[in-house]
C-alpha cells in the first residue's frame, strides 16, 4: 500500500504493522515490530517500539525516542534530541548541537560535529551494570549532564572523584563508576584532560 501526499500535509501515523516504513512526513509512533524508520526535511518526532528499531532523522530539529529495545537512533543534520530509552542502544548525533541520552541499558554515544550535551538522569542511567560509553567527546565543548542529582558543585565533585577513585584512567580512556555499579567510558580521552566544567548537575 502507498499513499501520496503533498508538501503541505501533516502526516501521523498512529499504527502500522509493516516491519520496514519510509515515512516523509512529520510524526511516527506506535508501530509494532523491528522498524526502520526515516525523517523528513522538516522538524520530526520519531518514536520507536518495543521492537529494535533503527530511526534515521534528516534534516530539522529532530527529537527521536526508541523506548524499549536495542535500537539505532540516528540524529541527521539539525539540532536533534535523542532518547535511546531501555535497551542497549547506538545513538549517534551526527551534525549539529545534539543532546543524547542513553537510558536504561548499555549504550553507545557518538555525539558528532557540533557541540553535544550527553544526558544521564538519575532515574534510568548509571544503575546495576549498565556500561555506556561516549566514543567521541571533545573536552570543552560537549558537555556531560546529570538530571535530577540536584544542584551539586561540579568542581567539588569533579575533585572528589579523582580522590576517591570513581573517576580513574583506563587504558581504553576515563572511566566514571557509581556506586549502584554504572559506569561511563570516555573513550579515548584521558582523565587529565577532563575538567569539571565539562560536567553539569540539575
Amino acid at each position: 500500500y502507498q499513499q501520496t501526499f503533498d508538501r503541505y500535509t501533516k502526516i501521523t501515523i498512529v499504527e502500522v504493522n509493516n516491519n520496514a516504513v519510509n515515512l516523509l512526513g512529520d510524526t511516527l509512533i506506535n508501530s509494532l515490530g523491528n522498524d526502520v524508520r526515516y525523517g523528513s526535511i522538516w522538524d520530526d518526532k520519531l518514536r520507536g517500539t518495543f521492537g529494535n528499531d533503527k530511526i534515521y532523522a534528516s534534516l530539522g530539529d529532530d527529537s527521536i525516542h526508541g523506548l524499549t529495545g536495542d535500537d539505532i537512533l540516528e540524529g541527521g543534520k539539525g539540532n536533534d534530541k535523542l532518547n535511546g530509552g531501555f535497551g542497549d542502544d547506538k545513538l549517534h548525533g551526527s551534525f549539529g548541537d545534539d543532546t543524547l541520552v542513553g537510558g536504561g541499558g548499555s549504550d553507545t554515544m557518538v555525539g558528532g560535529n557540533g557541540a553535544d550535551t550527553f544526558v544521564f538522569n538519575r532515574s534510568d542511567s548509571l544503575l546495576g551494570d549498565d556500561f555506556d560509553i561516549i566514543k567521541d567527546f571533545q573536552v570543552g565543548l560537549d558537555k556531560v549532564k546529570f538530571q535530577g542529582f540536584g544542584q551539586i558543585d561540579s568542581k567539588t565533585w569533579y575533585n572528589n572523584g579523582i580522590n576517591q577513585g570513581y573517576l580513574t584512567n583506563t587504558s581504553n580512556g576515563a572511566l566514571l563508576s557509581d556506586a549502584k555499579g554504572g559506569e561511563v567510558l570516555f573513550e579515548n580521552v584521558n582523565l587529565n584532560q577532563l575538567k569539571h566544567s565539562d560536567f553539569h548537575f540539575a
